[in-house]
């Protein structure tokens, strides 16, 4: 009797709560594709041949968010054969918005559902999706440093049999710096994704873990000994945010309960295993990431001349980030600039702040507002 309600008082109750302020990439994603087919029997033929062909192009364009150009050339045939052929799987919610023949063509537009999760299970089986390098770091109150360690390994062993990849450990050492903990307890991460992105991190997993002690017994072991046994449950708030656009991409809770004797062994165990199920939610939300994103930015600039305009759009263009900028236009004293950058106007606004290229410019920001950023400079 006494074994079996040790045995009992030892098992571990694992539930994921549901979160709030849960955010995770969509499962599904709209879009419009159009497709034709030679008239070569019937129109109807056609009509359903050229329906088909357009849910294939649907798919395509899926895939290309989630698998970069090179790779999509390289793998061509892997993914005609294994993704292409079989898009009636991934497509669902078809609409025709516009069809007609066309010579000897039937053409159509559709409008689709596109399931990503399917899809991007599909890609990762057969090795094209971007291999994300993720950084982790885990904080909390009433816990040692061993135990929060013990749930980043958790967590980061269960992203690498995934297939991600970790950041390397004088990374995360380099994490583990006062100002940017403060920093990052108050939401404010430029700094820290500054110096993820330049050592080739991709995702910043950033926990923070607390736990309370919901019950306790003294029980009976073998020999007479009365052991206090204590109930644990820890709780793990949870984000990822990727280092090159700033954007919280996966936010959820988790909870986990452990029972046993030793109140900081059992914490550690609780918070551990509550680790296991954010990386198992990680996983899904990160798989459904696309490879790539950047956006244009307006960025107006007043204080410059003609020849230092365009030399301030070279210093642009060489800024972390920026893929592209292209100067839209220059009169009274504004040059006006277009930026394509892999994140929204906030993020660029704090990497040009500190940016080493426009410091000869004296650059400085009057106003951010939407996809606009002004400035003077000198």
């Amino acid at each position: 009797m006494l074994r079996r309600l040790l045995v009992a008082c030892l098992a571990t109750v694992s539930l994921v709560t549901p979160s709030f302020a849960r955010t995770a990439p969509p499962d599904n994603r709209s879009v419009t594709a159009v497709g034709e087919a030679p008239i070569e029997g019937s129109v109807d033929t056609a009509r359903n041949q050229a329906i088909n062909q357009a849910k294939r192009a649907a798919v395509e364009q899926s895939v290309g968010v989630f698998v970069n150009s090179e790779t999509k050339v390289q793998n061509f045939q892997v993914l005609s054969d294994s993704i292409y052929t079989k898009a009636n799987g991934f497509v669902s919610d078809v609409k025709v918005l516009d069809e007609q023949k066309k010579g000897g063509t039937y053409w159509v537009k559709i409008a689709a559902t596109v399931s990503v999760l399917p899809l991007a299970q599909q890609l990762k089986g057969l090795g094209v999706l971007r291999q994300w390098t993720i950084a982790t770091v885990l904080k909390g109150s009433g816990y040692n440093k061993d135990a929060l360690e013990a749930a980043e390994s958790a967590v980061n062993r269960r992203l690498v049999d995934a297939g991600f990849r970790t950041a390397d450990r004088e990374v995360l050492i380099a994490l583990d710096n006062p100002n940017l903990e403060k920093d990052m307890q108050k939401g404010n991460y430029a700094g820290v994704l500054a110096q993820l992105r330049d050592s080739g991190v991709d995702i910043l997993v950033t926990g923070r873990a607390s736990h309370e002690r919901t019950a306790g017994a003294k029980v009976e072991t073998y020999g007479g000994i009365m052991v206090d046994m204590s109930t644990v449950k820890a709780r793990l708030d949870i984000k990822a945010i990727r280092a090159d656009t700033g954007e919280l991409v996966a936010a959820d809770v988790f909870e986990d309960k452990a029972v046993g004797s030793g109140k900081d062994t059992i914490s550690a165990q609780a918070v551990e295993r509550a680790g296991v199920s954010a990386a198992d939610f990680l996983i899904g939300s990160l798989i459904k990431l696309p490879a790539a994103t950047s956006a244009p930015v307006q960025l107006a600039i007043r204080g410059l001349s003609f020849n230092r305009a365009k030399a301030f759009m070279q210093a642009v263009q060489e800024t972390t980030g920026v893929r592209k900028v292209h100067q839209q236009r220059f009169g009274n004293g504004q040059a006006v600039y277009e930026v394509e950058f892999e994140g929204n106007a906030s993020l660029l606004a704090d990497v040009l702040s500190g940016s080493a290229t426009l410091r000869p410019f004296k650059f400085d920001i009057t106003n951010l507002s939407g996809g606009k950023i002004e400035a003077k400079a000198q």
